[in-house]
């Protein structure tokens, strides 16, 4: 409702689900938001998730020991990027660059890496 308020389209929500490797069903809607920022299949705009209340939360169960130290947002238009992200309540670390990508440095029980 905040986003249509806004004046951002959104498309859905949709229900989403799928079986974990134990058989347990993770059950979701999701929230998309119209966007002309794509470049092929990368979409920086988020997406909003809701579980369902029968649902396990994945993390609960997910490997431990890795912590994201930086997240940050690349696209050739970066000021409309992060104008974007802001309409939707988000401050994200955004830059210019060529080509659309997502990166995240992440500190691991091995050191630090980046992800592209």
């Amino acid at each position: 409702a905040a986003l249509r308020r806004a004046g951002v389209r959104t498309i859905g929500p949709d229900d989403g689900s799928r079986r974990t490797a134990s058989g347990a069903l993770l059950r979701w809607k999701t929230l998309r938001v119209e966007s002309n920022l794509q470049s092929g299949e990368i979409d920086l705009i988020p997406f909003f998730i809701e579980w369902a209340a029968d649902s396990q939360h994945p993390s609960t169960n997910a490997p431990g020991g890795c912590a994201i130290k930086d997240l940050r947002f690349e696209h050739p238009r970066a000021d409309e990027l992060a104008a974007a992200l802001r309409n939707l309540g988000l401050e994200a670390s955004v830059g210019t660059a060529d080509q659309v990508r997502i990166v995240a440095v992440v500190q691991t029980p091995k050191g630090q890496i980046e992800l592209a």
